[in-house]
């Protein structure tokens, strides 16, 4: 496998390394003020169509000045982007400090960067917002509609969530990967949300009250799922809720784990969980008093650091460059941070494990850790040759691996490259042919991509063959999507499946994409009438349970928010029930030939094959 660099380099307004900001070279404002510009870029469904620039997006810079504990009026600043997605603001700073910086747009996620500053140099900080889902809600919760989402116990008017996975989606992560009380984190799943009341108005706080959220747990971060109460028979998770006060992740609660038809998971099952094999999909649930981004979290207490000095190409310290360190052998990042006048940093870091140990929990003992350094100075980016991190526990400022000088030359600034992909797409471990898969840069933009990628050289997509493998260029900048999408039918029913792999650098070495499935729309319950009694399987509960004519006459319609299963004698209401129609409470008409039965699984999901599938009943009296 190869990759073959591009004469130029790109622009930093053109690539965006996320969470990481850049010095403008403008200097910093008298008075303790700095001024913060960038532009930012809306992902379309999910980044396929590549970025484009946002037009009124709020941008909000907050940082508790005066040390107080909130954020007062003004120790907020904030302005929306021009056509270009364009934005600068001026805000008060001080040294040591952390800035928040909200990017805001109705339909997408809010992306929540934070820069620790370490001189009074102006910054430059990019953002690129994620679609989000719209919810329909009924009187039994809202949900999304690929049912990754569900929300009830509170009534909401309309909205939008969206789940992420740590895996694929780690750069709109809010923040850095850790806390407030200094560990790192490691996340199985988060999500965001958006929710109004009936009104119009927003939906932050509940005002003493909760709802419950299940969010959809993806597979390829169950690895790191471990059980923080044992012995009370269920899987409980840790909660976290991100603080735009203090730009810092904080432990709210306990959440659990659930199957796809709402069942505690038990700890029997939890080893299942971690090596993949568990046969039912999974949801965290959680009673939440607020909504901000919600995060299934694991704390992690021992860590170490990466330390260095950023210089220019005559050895001189660089004040004002924005470094920040991500992840490479493990989902995570570093909050950034800009360099003071020695142009010194330091960031923690996951350390690498000992022989036997498994500091990260994620099943695979004694890992050597690696980061990737990315610098970003004078509207310029900078990727730094991998490091492996050491075992030992360390913390600011003393200890870990100290990197030495960073310098700033042009062999090390972000160009566009094209990336020669090959690999194998896998379902249940099988290969699969004729599976569409893709190379996609999300921030890049899409004229530098697409003058990039010239065919024959280069095509950005392929399709796996026989044997699962495929083979093709993509455009590759700062951060490499690698996307499959398959679509299959099983009778009446549609499967629609994706996997996806991030990349911070051009993998050399062959990739496995393992498909998951992501949505599937059939009949599902398979529904029979004998001798007055209604039952249908799977045992699901159901909210809707509705008889109708052969002329499509309703005969007997009962409903439940909270649902109930089968087996139903026609006639007789199911307890917790209430009977829709025959309005009257009176008895029905007789079932007989020709009469339609059908049930409404709760939000109308029923679990199959790893996902909650868009399903009813339908069965037809002989």
């Amino acid at each position: 496998m190869h990759h073959t660099s591009r004469a130029r380099t790109v622009a930093i307004v053109a690539v965006l390394v996320p969470v990481f900001a850049c010095n403008s070279g403008g200097g910093s404002v008298p008075g303790d003020l700095v001024s913060i510009s960038g532009t930012v870029l809306t992902l379309d469904s999910g980044g396929a169509a590549g970025a484009l620039p946002a037009f009124g997006v709020t941008v909000t810079v907050s940082a508790d000045f005066d040390g107080s504990g909130s954020i007062e009026p003004s120790e907020r600043v904030s302005g929306v982007t021009d056509a270009a997605g364009g934005y600068t603001l001026t805000t008060p700073a001080r040294t040591g400090q952390r800035l928040v910086v909200r990017f805001a747009l109705e339909g997408y996620a809010p992306a929540l960067k934070t820069v620790d500053v370490g001189s009074l140099a102006d910054v430059r900080l990019d953002a690129a917002l994620a679609q989000m889902s719209p919810l329909t809600c009924q009187e039994s919760g809202c949900r999304d509609d690929a049912g990754e989402v569900l929300i009830s116990g509170v009534t909401i008017g309309s909205g939008y969530a969206q789940v992420f996975n740590p895996v694929t989606d780690g750069d709109k992560f809010p923040g850095g990967f850790d806390d407030d009380q200094g560990n790192l984190l490691v996340s199985a799943v988060f999500a965001a949300f958006d929710l109004y009341d009936a009104a119009g108005r927003p939906l932050d706080d509940l005002g003493g009250g909760t709802a419950t959220v299940r969010l959809k747990t993806p597979r390829d971060a169950w690895s790191v799922i471990t059980d923080i109460q044992p012995g009370n028979g269920r899987v409980d998770v840790p909660m976290y809720a991100f603080d735009e006060t203090t730009g810092e992740w904080t432990a709210e609660g306990t959440g659990w784990l659930e199957n796809g038809t709402g069942e505690a998971v038990g700890e029997d099952v939890l080893a299942s969980i971690r090596d993949g094999s568990f046969g039912d999909v999974l949801f965290s649930v959680f009673e939440a008093g607020h909504f901000s981004y919600w995060n299934v979290d694991w704390p992690i207490g021992t860590h170490t650091v990466v330390r260095g000095v950023v210089v220019d190409g005559d050895g001189n310290p660089v004040e004002g460059a924005t470094v920040g360190l991500q992840g490479l052998s493990y989902s995570g990042s570093s909050t950034p941070q800009t360099t003071g006048g020695g142009g010194s940093f330091c960031l923690d870091a996951m350390r690498s494990e000992g022989p036997g140990e498994d500091v990260d929990n994620d099943g695979v003992t004694g890992e050597t850790q690696r980061v990737l350094i990315t610098v970003v100075s004078d509207g310029k980016g900078y990727r730094i040759a991998p490091v492996d991190l050491p075992s030992d526990h360390a913390t600011c400022p003393t200890g870990g691996v100290d990197v030495g000088n960073v310098e700033l030359k042009p062999e090390n600034e972000i160009q566009v490259q094209l990336c020669h992909l090959t690999g194998t797409v896998r379902l249940d471990g099988a290969p699969v042919e004729g599976v569409t898969v893709n190379a996609q840069d999300e921030y890049l933009d899409p004229e530098i991509s697409i003058a990039a990628c010239t065919y024959p050289d280069c095509t950005s997509f392929g399709q796996s063959d026989a044997s699962g493998a495929f083979d093709f260029t993509g455009v590759f900048a700062s951060l490499l999507k690698v996307s499959a999408v398959y679509g299959t039918t099983d009778g009446s029913v549609s499967f629609f499946y994706n996997g996806d792999r991030q990349y911070y650098e051009c993998p050399t070495a062959p990739v496995a994409i393992d498909l998951y499935m992501l949505a599937c729309y059939g009949n599902l319950l398979a529904t029979s009438y004998a001798s007055g009694e209604i039952s249908w399987s799977p045992a699901v509960p159901v909210s809707l349970l509705s008889v109708t004519g052969a002329a499509g006459n309703p005969k007997w319609y009962v409903y439940s928010a909270g649902g109930f299963a089968p087996p139903v004698t026609y006639g007789v209401l199911p307890e917790g029930a209430m009977q829709v129609f025959p309005a009257s409470g009176g008895r029905p008409q007789p079932v007989v030939s020709g009469d339609a039965i059908q049930p409404s699984p709760i939000n109308d999901l029923v679990p199959y094959g790893g996902a909650m599938c868009f399903s009813f009943g339908s069965y037809t009296v002989p």
